[in-house]
């Protein structure tokens, strides 16, 4: 958050060292940034907030009935608890979101922060937008973020009901779980998803020795390389990635192989110009109509 926001409070001070601040606020000269998201709402868009605070001893104990809207924005009935640092000052603990939109993502969610700086998420709704998170952090944005001086080792789980990966691509139904050190590095990543007819299997782990393995497994390859924005001349098909690193590391560089099995190319240019270069023009004439079947695709990585 950057800016200054106009509010109407009222503070209410009682002789048992309890304090209550009731509040409404004016967000439009707010500038709004969350980075994860990738969601910004720009100084001057109108925006509303209200919330209820509840103090000990000056102390803040917990935030409840916080409201927020905005533009593709917005908390209903959010509550925050807040732990004691030093009897002065008080730590963002735990929280509840009945109902959360940011962008295209709509969710519930519950987290805790525990003293270890561990951030624990529980989240489930109708669509959770993963598209923000695929692109990485080559956009900048209004705000340059700094590295925090305290950073959360974080474990994630939720379920949605479509995953949205690209601007018109999505997975169906959707369970993921997800682990990532200090460093922001992701370190687990577990997920069960359906792409077009089929289901997708994915894990990153570690073994009892703590080395990193990776497999994916999808019964509609075509659909999954879509949906990930990969490639989108396959139709149907299966396919299986798996791999590890290299012998003697825990964390290094995944090396494997990948497979994939019965399925069509269709318009595929480079293919295309391949078999007319070896003269294979009924082939080339096949690939831009219903398309070239093959019976198996292997690569190692």
């Amino acid at each position: 958050f950057t800016g200054g926001v106009p509010v109407n409070a009222t503070y209410t001070d009682y002789a048992d060292d309890r304090s209550v601040l009731e509040m409404t606020g004016d967000l439009k000269p707010l500038l709004i940034h969350i980075k994860p998201f990738k969601y910004e709402k720009p100084v001057g868009q109108d925006g509303a907030a209200s919330l209820k605070a509840s103090l000990s001893k000056g102390v803040l104990k917990t935030i409840e009935g916080l409201q927020i809207s905005a533009p593709n924005l917005s908390l209903k009935d959010a509550r925050l608890t807040f732990a004691p640092m030093n009897g002065k000052t008080a730590e963002l603990a735990g929280g509840v979101l009945p109902s959360a939109t940011i962008g295209r993502t709509q969710v519930k969610a519950d987290f805790e922060v525990t003293p270890k700086n561990l951030l624990k998420v529980s989240a489930s709704g109708s669509v959770f937008d993963a598209y923000p998170f695929m692109q990485g952090d080559d956009q900048q944005s209004a705000v340059e973020s700094e590295k925090p001086k305290n950073p959360l080792t974080m474990m994630i789980s939720l379920s949605a009901g479509q995953m949205l990966t690209g601007e018109d691509l999505s997975l169906g139904k959707t369970k993921l779980y997800l682990e990532t050190d200090a460093d922001g590095d992701m370190t687990r990543l577990e997920m069960d998803s359906v792409a077009g007819v089929g289901d997708i299997y994915l894990r990153f782990k570690p073994d009892a020795t703590g080395k990193r393995s990776f497999r994916l497994e999808a019964a509609d390859a075509g659909a999954t390389l879509k949906a990930f924005d990969l490639y989108d001349q396959v139709r149907g098909g299966k396919i299986l990635i798996s791999g590890e690193p290299r012998a003697g590391t825990l964390r290094g560089d995944i090396v494997g192989t990948a497979q994939m099995e019965n399925f069509t190319i269709v318009k595929a240019p480079a293919l295309a110009k391949l078999l007319s270069i070896m003269s294979l023009t009924g082939l080339g004439e096949l690939l831009n109509n219903q398309g070239l079947a093959f019976s198996k695709l292997e690569s190692d990585f």
